[in-house]
């Protein structure tokens, strides 16, 4: 799995993941978005398209559930978008969809992003 960098646009960062989100990229590497953008990205806005990923296995699950909990925790809003059913599925079936904020598109993730933050 890879994550880039699509856009940054004000204080709203855009990134998508390539590839399968799993073990085999995130026991070595450490935490993908903070190597790529530094420990301050927990404090911003991000939307994370997953549209490249077909495939999600429970260690890419842990690795999301901790990425919103370091937003959460440092202010920031983490919002997945484009997610392919397969992965949505998953999520449904575990109750993720009540944890995470997810958005069908990206338009509608730069709308729930923009809500003001929940005390």
């Amino acid at each position: 799995m890879q994550v880039k960098v699509v856009s940054v646009a004000g204080d709203v960062l855009r990134l998508k993941t390539e590839g399968k989100i799993g073990q085999a990229d995130l026991s070595v590497e450490g935490e993908p978005i903070e190597r790529l953008l530094g420990r301050d990205v927990y404090s911003r806005k991000v939307l994370l398209a997953l549209e490249m990923s077909d495939y999600c296995d429970s260690m890419g699950l842990a690795w999301l559930l901790k990425c919103h909990k370091r937003f959460r925790e440092a202010g920031g809003r983490f919002v997945m978008h484009s997610i392919p059913p397969l992965i949505l599925q998953v999520m449904k079936v575990l109750h993720l969809d009540r944890v995470f904020l997810l958005a069908a598109d990206e338009q509608a993730a730069l709308a729930l992003v923009e809500r003001e933050q929940p005390a």
